[in-house]
């Protein structure tokens, strides 16, 4: 997925070695051949990838494996939701697994398109100014990102977008973690009303790898959507990519996104790899 993925595997080779990674592993004789780990945040409790390694990659292994990583998230998270959002597990047997644990399955495309200029395709907008991010933008950013997300079908996926501390934490991870990559500012683009002077759109870019760029976010107000904006924010973020030598842009959709999914079709994305997220509902 032109994924450069050495800083996260830092980051958690430091957790292992820290001795605060919460997960469990699977062991077979005396071999570990097996782990998955989680986080627990204010509203739920978020499953990270399951590993097995090849030659023990069986749908028993993973059973017992996923089983008890639940059962001690349970034990810490209480009766939290439960997400996973993890493209790296297996499609062909954690499916089921995770289906028959109550866990609900959502599809979405990891797509991609070369990074060049639209040739005479403008990437600007008669209504609004663009401009790359600054650190004062992050307040508002947040505040845009939880009004443009209220109900739609992406709330249903990570329940971070229901409140605003949520949508505070998410961008934080965007531009504070290694998680989603390394935030860049500099092709990052914030859409203002050139009348009024609101933030009205915000297109969140990270470097996946030094030839990647990846749309973590891209978010405009209610008021301002159908207009264009957010193709302006997209266009704007490649162009800003060509001019840093960047070759690739990368984002992930909701497949039930048809407006989005439409938008980033005609703009030239095509799928690399069709995944699922799973959630599973708090209970009482």
């Amino acid at each position: 997925l032109d994924w450069d993925l050495a800083e996260i595997n830092s980051a958690l080779l430091d957790a292992i070695r820290g001795g605060t990674l919460a997960g469990t592993a699977a062991v077979v004789g005396d071999r570990v051949v097996g782990f998955g780990f989680y986080s627990v945040e204010t509203d739920r409790c978020l499953l990270g990838d399951a590993f097995v390694t090849r030659d023990y990659r069986r749908v028993e292994i993973l059973e017992c494996l996923v089983d008890d990583l639940i059962r001690r998230a349970a034990e810490v998270c209480g009766h939290r939701r439960v997400e996973n959002h993890t493209i790296g597990l297996d499609l062909d047997i954690t499916d089921a697994v995770l289906r028959a644990r109550g866990f609900t399955a959502h599809e979405r495309d990891y797509l991609v398109r070369p990074v060049d200029r639209d040739g005479d395709v403008p990437s600007g907008h008669s209504r609004v100014r663009l401009r790359a991010w600054d650190d004062a933008d992050f307040a508002r950013a947040s505040e845009l990102i939880y009004q443009a997300y209220r109900g739609t079908v992406d709330a249903k996926l990570n329940c971070q977008y229901r409140s605003r501390d949520g949508c505070s934490d998410l961008l934080d991870a965007l531009t504070n973690t290694v998680w989603c990559g390394r935030f860049d500012p500099e092709t990052t683009r914030v859409a203002h009303d050139v009348e009024t002077g609101r933030m009205c759109g915000v297109a969140v870019a990270t470097r996946i790898s030094d030839r990647t760029v990846h749309l973590g976010q891209v978010s405009v107000l209610p008021v301002y959507q159908g207009q264009g904006i957010g193709r302006a924010l997209v266009r704007s973020t490649i162009d800003a990519a060509a001019r840093n030598g960047l070759e690739v842009c990368s984002l992930a959709v909701t497949r039930e996104n048809h407006v989005a999914e439409s938008l980033y079709r005609d703009l030239g994305f095509t799928t690399r790899r069709e995944f699922r997220v799973y959630t599973r509902e708090a209970t009482l």
